[in-house]
């Protein structure tokens, strides 16, 4: 592979993981009360909460928010009495994992991780380059399309359009399975899910 286009991917993902660690961002505005569990002990700053639907929320003193998919085999990590979610499963927390670190910092810690994996790494990455539309699906089993998008296409952006019979609740229940989907692969790179008027989204739908 050129050195120039080298530069070319790895700019492009510095930019799909900029958008990645901003979608993380976004997830931090959840706000769960149902099925509260507080940790015992004095020094953890954070407490997990069940969403009922179909992930936990991670709510923590002074600190990020976040959510993740039992089902997609993340853990979380500790440290200085914090949660972080082990996205590649190595038991280590990564620089990308730690969200004390600013977005461009993660982005590159991130990048870096791809371009070591050499091809394989490479392979995930540009699956964050991907735009298609994607019919809505609230299954995340195998055989589903939604899966082969994420895990054999390696699509990472999703550009959502109405269908009749939807509704903004089975969208979103569509959109959780598809990042549990995500968050079950290699670095466990989220979806960036998008949508407009053009393609049906409407202020006028109610959860």
């Amino acid at each position: 592979m050129k050195n120039s286009e080298k530069k070319r991917i790895r700019k492009q993902i510095l930019s799909a993981g900029i958008s990645a660690a901003m979608f993380a961002g976004m997830i931090g505005s959840i706000s769960v009360v149902a099925g509260e569990t507080t940790a015992s002990d004095s020094a953890v700053k954070y407490q997990i909460t069940d969403s009922g639907y179909g992930f936990q929320v991670v709510t923590q003193i002074d600190g990020a928010t976040l959510s993740y998919s039992e089902s997609s085999g993340v853990i979380l990590l500790e440290q200085d009495g914090y949660a972080f979610k082990d996205l590649n499963r190595n038991g280590v927390l990564d620089t990308y994992e730690d969200w004390r670190e600013d977005d461009e910092t993660r982005a590159q810690a991130l990048a870096s991780l791809l371009m070591s994996d050499g091809e394989e790494g490479l392979h995930t990455a540009l699956g964050l380059l991907y735009h298609p539309s994607a019919r809505m699906e609230s299954t995340a089993t195998e055989e589903s399309a939604l899966y082969d998008y994420v895990v054999n296409q390696k699509i990472r952006h999703i550009l959502s359009y109405y269908m009749e019979g939807n509704n903004p609740t089975s969208i979103a229940t569509a959109n959780n399975a598809g990042q549990s989907i995500a968050e079950s692969q290699a670095y466990g790179i989220p979806i960036n899910y998008s949508s407009d008027p053009r393609h049906g989204a409407s202020g006028e739908q109610q959860i």
